[in-house]
Order: structure tokens, then sequence, then C-alpha cells
């Protein structure tokens, strides 16, 4: 027959086995919780960089687009007004030249500075998700050593009962 000492002190124990798997049960949750928000922010930060990379790539096309046809233009009026005739061909070519040569410049500084506007959004994405994973709870699973602490805890209490006769009997 079971003395009745122990029997306080065993449903301790199996209450501290049974907060120990259940804070386990926490942790892994905890743990799963994490890893999808955690794949989400990398979702959110690839889409990021790549509607960057799609911006970028339409900056560089227009500045492309507009370079070839500020040039298909001054060779256009180049030609006009070489085959008109009037005055001096290289002063006509250095004038329109100067001034394609400064439009020219106007398109590439815009363009660079979309290209560094959106170098400092590709940043600013990497920036957030850092931030993301470092809003991730950390995950404490319980001690086995403390709960088996616990444990023989009570079953110290158990023997302690036993031998000083709480248990309502005595050897």
């Amino acid at each position: 027959m079971c003395d009745v000492a122990f029997i306080g002190p065993t449903i301790k124990a199996v209450g501290y086995i049974y907060e120990h798997n259940a804070a386990n049960a926490r942790a892994d949750a905890q743990e799963a919780a994490n890893d999808q928000r955690q794949a989400n922010a990398d979702a959110a930060y690839l889409a990021n960089l790549n509607a960057i990379d799609r911006d970028k790539s339409k900056v560089e096309a227009e500045e492309q687009r507009a370079t070839l046809e500020l040039e298909r233009e001054a060779r256009r009026q180049n030609a006009e007004a070489a085959n008109a005739g009037f005055g001096n061909p290289n002063a006509i070519f250095r004038r329109i030249g100067g001034e394609t040569q400064l439009q020219l410049a106007g398109i590439q500084t815009e363009a660079a500075n979309e290209i560094i506007t959106l170098s400092q959004q590709q940043d600013a994405a990497y920036a957030e998700l850092q931030q993301d994973y470092l809003a991730l709870p950390l995950v404490e699973r319980p001690s086995l050593f403390g709960t088996g602490l616990k444990i023989a805890g009570a079953a110290a209490e158990a023997y302690s009962n036993r031998d000083s006769g709480a248990g309502g009997q005595q050897k």
C-alpha cells in the first residue's frame, strides 16, 4: 500500500513535469511563430529588392532612351545646319555639340540621383529586415536541470514528511 506521506510530494512532482512539458510546448509554439515571422520578413525584403531593381532598370532604360533621343536630335540639327549652308560647319557643330553635352549631363545627373535614391531605399529595406529580426521575441526553454531539482525537492519533502510522521504513519 502507498504511504500517505508520498501523495502530496508525488502530485507536486507530476505537476513539475507537466509545467516543464507545457513550457516546452510554449517554447515550440514561439519558435514556430518566430520562424513564420522571419520568413514573412524575408519575403517582404525580397519583394522590396525586386521592386527597387525594377525601378533601377526603368531609370537606366529611360536614361538610355533619353540619351539616344538627344543624340539623334543633335545629329538632325547638325545635318540641317550643314545642309542649309549657314556659317562655318565647325562652329555649328561646336554650338550644337555643346548644348547637347549640357543636356546629356543633365540626363545623366538626374539618372544618377534616382539610382542613389533607389540605393538608399535598398539600405532602408535591409534596415527594416534587421528591425523585424530584432523584434522577434526570445524563446526561453525550461531548464531540465531546474525541473529535476524541483522533483528532487518534492522527493526530499516526501521522505521528510514520512520520517517526521506527517504522513500519518511512522516506521
